[in-house]
C-alpha cells in the first residue's frame, strides 16, 4: 500500500471508548512538526526507523513497534525516507482505564515485535466505514 488513507469514524455514542481515527501514514515527511494531539493515539510502525523526542525523553522506533501518546502531548519526529504507520486515536471516560489496564503511562514506550498486527491493522483500515 502506498498512499496514505484516514478514516474518519462517526461519532455514535457506543460508551466508554470511542475511535475517532484510523490512519495509514506514508507521507510523514510532508506533516507540519510539533506534533500536538488532543486524543489518546495508539501508533504502529510498519517500515523505516524514527527518532521521537517529547519534552526531554527520546524514543528510538521501528518496523513492529508499537507506541502511544496521551491527550495534549507535543512531540517531533526525526524519521527515515521510508518511514510508514498506522494510527488510532480515541477518546472517551475508560480511555485513561483502558491504558492504565495495560500498565501503560505518561512515560514514552515501544513494544517490539508486534509486525503480526500489520497485515490485521491494513485488512481492518480497508473495511473501514460508517457502519463498522
Amino acid at each position: 500500500m502506498s498512499e496514505s488513507i484516514c478514516n474518519f469514524v462517526p461519532h455514535r455514542p457506543t460508551g466508554e471508548l470511542r475511535a475517532v481515527h484510523f490512519v495509514y501514514e506514508t507521507e510523514h515527511h510532508t506533516l507540519h512538526q510539533p506534533f500536538f494531539r488532543p486524543l489518546y493515539c495508539l501508533y504502529l510502525v510498519t517500515s523505516g526507523t524514527a527518532e521521537i523526542l517529547c519534552g526531554e525523553e527520546k524514543m528510538q522506533v521501528g518496523r513492529g513497534q508499537l507506541y502511544f501518546f496521551f491527550p495534549s502531548a507535543v512531540y517531533t519526529v526525526k524519521a527515515s525516507e521510508d518511514f510508514r504507520y498506522m494510527y488510532i486515536s480515541f477518546t472517551g471516560e475508560g480511555a485513561l482505564g483502558c491504558l492504565e489496564s495495560l500498565h501503560l503511562d505518561r512515560e514514552m514506550t515501544a513494544y517490539r515485535g508486534q509486525t503480526e498486527l500489520t497485515d490485521f491493522w491494513f485488512s481492518a483500515i480497508l473495511r473501514a466505514n460508517e457502519e463498522t
